[in-house]
């Protein structure tokens, strides 16, 4: 937007401010009202993520080569 300001066309010199002010009031609608709106909806907004909420997988095998990773890192968490 700085660039725009700097710009030797009229058009163009206009809309850097303009930008400007745009990038500011997303910004703030970003930190204030999406959270806000995402509390008052609750977890109706992260239903979509879980794609296995309420039902069980038939065929759920624990993966032998992932049980063996988690062994290894139960055992040493922070082995450098």
């Amino acid at each position: 937007m700085g660039c725009l300001l700097a710009a030797q066309a009229a058009s163009l010199h206009g809309l850097g401010p303009v930008g400007a002010v745009s990038i500011v009031a997303a910004l703030l609608a970003q930190i204030t009202f999406l959270p806000a709106l995402l509390s008052l909806l609750g977890t109706a907004t992260d239903r979509g993520r879980i794609p296995f909420l309420g039902r069980r997988r038939a065929a759920a095998r624990p993966s032998r080569v992932w049980g063996a990773v988690v062994r290894a890192v139960v055992r040493r968490p922070l082995a450098l």
